[in-house]
């Protein structure tokens, strides 16, 4: 997962940054300003960050003078199920990570 973060003075331009998103059809997010930071941010997947999206990003920034950063998140991997004591201690953790209730 990538976290694209555009600022600047952005206000003028709000409407082309909306327009910036990758060309594949199955990209569902939009872009929304962040009033912490002051920024216009988009989530965007792996899959749909790629070299020419990127590109664009970048010459848009440059052509309008706005900050682009990108950052990638990294979710670390889980462990296996060896590496717990028993089998019910590796599910607790599971649903846990996963957000799921269990019973």
């Amino acid at each position: 997962m990538h976290n694209v973060y555009i600022s600047g003075d952005t206000y003028k331009q709000k409407e082309l940054i909306k327009a910036l998103e990758p060309t594949d059809m199955n990209f569902k997010r939009n872009w929304r300003f962040d009033k912490k930071i002051n920024a216009w941010h988009l989530q965007v997947a792996d899959k749909f960050m790629t070299k020419e999206f990127k590109k664009s990003l970048e010459e848009f920034s440059q052509d309008h003078h706005f900050i682009l950063e990108i950052l990638e998140e990294i979710k670390p991997k889980p462990k296996s199920i060896n590496d717990y004591e028993n089998e019910e201690e590796y599910w607790h953790a599971f649903h846990r990570r996963n957000g799921q209730r269990y019973y």
